[in-house]
C-alpha cells in the first residue's frame, strides 16, 4: 500500500527529514505491533512519525479542516492509534474500521455521505466530524466551570474520542492510566511538534524533475519562497501580512504568488476573502474563473470552513496537475498531485494577463468536498 509520509519533527530537522526522504510507522498503543507489520510490511516502529495510505491522503487533508481544533495532523494520529489504517478491523464494543467507534456513537455522526464504517473515506470524515463536536462540547464544558477540569482541552477531546464523553464527563478529566497514555502519545504526534509533509518522495513527484526544497525552478515547483519573517507571525488571530490576509495562511500564500509570480499589485490581490470566497469574488474582478486548470492559476474550494486555494504549479498533458499550498499543515508549505478527475477543488482563477490556453479541462465526478 502506498503510503503518504506525515513526518513529526523539531524545525531543525525540517531540510535533512526532506532529503531523507522517509516515511516513518507510529506502533499503536492498542493494537499488537504484529498487526501493524502485516498492515505495514517490515516497516519499523518509531514515536516519530505516521504513515498515511496514500488513497486516504485528500480525505485527511478535507476531513482536517472543518473545524480550528481539528488538523490533518491530529486527525491522522489518532486514527493510526485506534486502528493502525486497518480499514477492516474489528474493535471492542463492536467498533469497526479506521474510526473505531462504538455503533451508537457512529450512527450519531454519519451522513447520507459517509454511512458505511468500513468505508475508508466515510471513517475519516466521520470520525473528524465527531472530534470537531468533541472539541465544541469541551470548550463549552470548561467555559461553564473551568476550575472542575483537570486536563486541557486536546487532552479531553482525544481522551473523550477514546473513551467516550459520557467517562471523561463524570470523572472531569482522563484518570485511566492507559488512555492518558494514548492521548499523550497522540497529542505528541499531533501538537508538540512541527508537522512536516513529506509528499515529495512519497507520491512520486521526482518524475516532474522536482526535488524537495528546490527553489527556483523545477518543473515548475518553485518550493516554499513564502518570506520567513511572514511565515514566523503564523497563529490564530496574530494580524494580516501586507497583503492582506492572515500570516501563513493559504490565502496569503495564494496572494503571495500571485504578486511575486503573476506580477500583481498588493491591490489588486486584495479584497478575495477567505478560500472559500476567492472564486466568486475573483469573478466579480473581472477574473477568469472556471474548470481549466492551468499552471499559474488558483485552484479553489469552496466547502470547509473557510474554504481553501492552493497555487497550481504545473500540468501534465493527461490533466493531473501539482499544486502549492500553505496551512494544509499548520503554518506549513505542502504540495499535492492530483488526479484529471480528482475532486479537491471546485474550479481554477486565472489571474489578469493569463490567456486562455490549451489546458484540459479536469472530467469531474461530482463538485469539491
Amino acid at each position: 500500500m502506498k503510503t503518504i509520509g506525515l513526518v513529526w519533527a523539531n524545525r531543525s530537522m525540517l531540510p535533512y527529514l526532506a532529503l531523507a526522504g522517509f516515511g516513518l510507522v507510529v506502533v499503536a498503543l492498542v493494537l499488537p505491533v504484529a498487526i501493524l507489520a502485516g498492515i505495514f510490511g517490515a516497516a519499523a516502529s518509531s514515536p516519530d512519525g505516521v504513515e498515511v495510505p496514500l488513497a486516504y491522503y485528500e480525505d485527511i487533508l478535507d476531513a482536517g479542516s472543518k473545524c480550528e481544533a481539528v488538523d490533518p495532523a491530529l486527525l491522522s494520529a489518532v486514527l493510526v492509534t485506534v486502528s493502525g489504517w486497518d480499514p477492516a478491523y474489528e474493535g471492542p464494543n463492536r467498533a469497526q474500521g479506521l474510526a473505531q467507534l462504538d455503533p451508537p456513537v457512529w450512527s450519531a455522526h454519519a451522513t447520507a455521505q459517509w454511512a458505511d464504517p468500513l468505508d475508508p473515506p466515510a471513517a475519516i470524515h466521520v470520525a473528524g466530524i465527531y472530534l470537531c463536536e468533541l472539541h465544541r462540547t469541551v470548550r463549552q464544558a470548561i467555559e461553564n466551570n473551568r476550575d472542575a477540569w483537570r486536563d486541557d482541552e486536546p487532552t479531553l477531546m482525544v481522551g473523550a474520542y477514546l473513551r467516550g464523553w459520557a467517562t471523561v464527563n463524570q470523572a472531569k478529566g482522563i484518570t485511566d492510566k492507559t488512555a492518558m497514555a494514548q492521548v499523550t502519545r497522540i497529542l505528541r504526534l499531533a501538537n508538540d511538534t512541527f508537522a512536516y509533509m513529506n509528499s515529495l518522495d512519497a507520491i512520486g513527484l521526482k518524475e516532474w524533475g522536482a526535488t524537495p526544497g528546490a527553489r527556483p525552478g523545477g518543473a515548475g515547483l518553485t518550493g516554499d519562497d513564502y518570506p520567513e519573517t511572514w511565515r514566523a507571525r503564523c497563529c490564530a488571530g496574530c494580524g494580516n501580512s501586507p497583503l492582506g490576509y492572515a500570516w501563513g495562511n493559504c490565502t496569503d500564500f495564494a496572494a503571495w504568488r500571485l504578486t511575486s509570480q503573476a506580477g500583481l499589485g498588493a491591490d489588486q490581490v486584495g479584497g478575495l476573502g477567505n478560500g472559500g470566497q476567492w472564486g466568486e469574488n475573483a469573478a466579480a474582478k473581472g477574473w477568469r474563473v472556471d474548470q481549466v486548470v492551468e499552471p499559474g492559476s488558483i485552484a479553489y474550494r469552496i466547502s470547509g470552513r473557510w474554504g481553501h486555494v492552493a497555487w497550481v504549479a504545473q500540468v501534465k498533458p493527461d490533466g493531473s496537475y501539482l499544486v502549492e499550498e500553505y496551512n494544509v499543515l499548520r503554518c506549513a508549505y505542502s504540495t499535492r498531485l492530483l488526479a484529471n478527475n480528482s475532486t479537491a477543488f471546485d474550479g481554477f482563477i486565472h489571474p489578469p494577463g493569463q490567456t486562455a490556453a490549451p489546458s484540459i479541462t479536469p472530467t469531474r465526478q461530482g463538485g469539491g468536498r
